[in-house]
């Protein structure tokens, strides 16, 4: 929205309605949407991401999540407690190609061991170090630790799996938490633990935010 508005290509909310309270918004959010002080569009939702997981089976493993996990972490994490003869998966992540699928947390998984899609004279950086070393371990994650056919599972599929009890950790969308906290739509709602979204080298552009 800043991008666009900064070129004139839209327009700024003229007068906000008396009851609408923009003040409420979260800084972030709000961002997202201004230009020169101005709001450009109003949201509805907002959201970034962050990792989920089981505290009674960390517990039983004498294990400890730090609220700013490394991949590194997730990768122990989730090699220690996967347990496919029980049913529960050391990780659940977004496998489904598409942007708004597994490209989505891909991104900030390679933003988070330094890397990124061009440099400032837009070549491409997708054969880099940090490319091969954030998909390297994606693949691994999926393949050895995560649920048969993962790569057929987005956001809802990991929810419904996690939600059941059937995966240790879950890196997704903060809006998962309130879903998994509820007893009425999750069976480990007791057991939720939340923490950063992963970070590796760098923490900027580890995690998303986006509004709708």
């Amino acid at each position: 929205t800043p991008i666009w508005a900064r070129r004139g290509w839209l327009a700024p909310l003229a007068e906000l309605p008396a009851t609408y309270a923009a003040e409420d918004l979260l800084p972030n959010v709000r961002a997202t949407l201004t230009h020169e002080g101005k709001l450009y569009g109003l949201p509805f939702y907002g959201e970034s991401s962050m990792t989920f997981y089981r505290t009674d089976l960390f517990r039983q493993a004498g294990l400890k999540m730090p609220e700013q996990p490394t991949y590194t972490d997730i990768r122990r994490f989730a090699e220690i407690l996967h347990d496919p003869g029980h049913g529960v998966y050391g990780i659940c992540l977004r496998g489904k190609p598409g942007w708004g699928e597994n490209m989505a947390f891909i991104t900030t998984m390679v933003n988070s061991f330094g890397g990124r899609w061009f440099d400032e004279t837009w070549q491409p950086e997708i054969d880099s170090r940090p490319w091969r070393q954030a998909v390297g371990l994606y693949g691994e994650l999926l393949t050895r630790f995560g649920p048969p056919g993962s790569e057929k599972n987005g956001f809802n599929e990991n929810l419904e799996l996690f939600a059941s009890g059937h995966c240790a950790q879950w890196i997704d969308a903060t809006v998962a938490a309130g879903l998994l906290a509820n007893p009425k739509t999750s069976r480990i709602g007791k057991e939720l633990g939340l923490a950063r979204a992963p970070a590796e080298s760098a923490t900027v552009g580890a995690n998303w935010l986006w509004v709708w």
